[in-house]
């Protein structure tokens, strides 16, 4: 929900004139701040619905940094998971193996940067290793995303159908070298397994 209109003109005000009166008082004060806006709509779709102000939007236009969704941007996932890993220090030393980050970063993350870090606060208290593995994400990552199937449909059925496909057979891989074996397991032949 963008701000009531009504705040919005204050907020317009205080821009141009970087006036503010303190509550109660009487006494006006000139100040020079910087201000940080950060919206996750389109404000210029706001503004053509009338709930945003145009006027305020060229306001706060002036230096635009559009941030795309961590989903977008998934070579940024391994700093920032060992970054909020180190958070978790003196209490808990933990380290990605190559596999877990592997697993982080096929995960779609609706939740974006916050989901990723309340994955890696759990994901140190839970795991048992000093290296954590990509089984010990899993559990984590798909409990996410067992309520996320209307969001992941916007890639298109192939697309989901061949991100599930991919998942069973690295499980099968995990648990199994033998690909004759992974083969009459999943019922397909030897061919189309080395194909997907």
């Amino acid at each position: 929900e963008a701000m009531p209109l009504s705040q919005q003109v204050k907020l317009l005000r205080f821009l141009e004139t970087g006036e503010i009166r303190k509550v109660g008082s009487k006494e006006v004060s000139h100040i020079k701040c910087r201000v940080i806006v950060a919206s996750n709509q389109n404000l210029h779709q706001l503004v053509k619905e009338g709930k945003f102000r145009e006027d305020l939007l060229f306001r706060i236009s002036g230096k635009k940094l559009s941030l795309p969704a961590l989903r977008d941007r998934k070579q940024d996932i391994p700093q920032l998971a060992q970054f909020f890993l180190s958070k978790q220090k003196p209490r808990s030393n933990k380290m990605l193996s190559p596999e877990a980050i592997q697993a982080l970063q096929e995960y779609s993350w609706p939740g974006n940067v916050r989901e990723l870090k309340r994955v890696c606060e759990q994901v140190a208290l839970t795991s048992p290793l000093p290296i954590l593995r990509a089984e010990d994400l899993h559990p984590l990552l798909h409990r996410n995303s067992e309520n996320k199937t209307q969001m992941e449909t916007s890639v298109g059925l192939p697309k989901m159908v061949e991100a599930f496909e991919a998942q069973v057979i690295r499980q099968c891989l995990q648990k199994e070298s033998d690909i004759e074996k992974i083969a009459n397991e999943l019922q397909i032949s030897r061919s189309r397994l080395y194909k997907k």
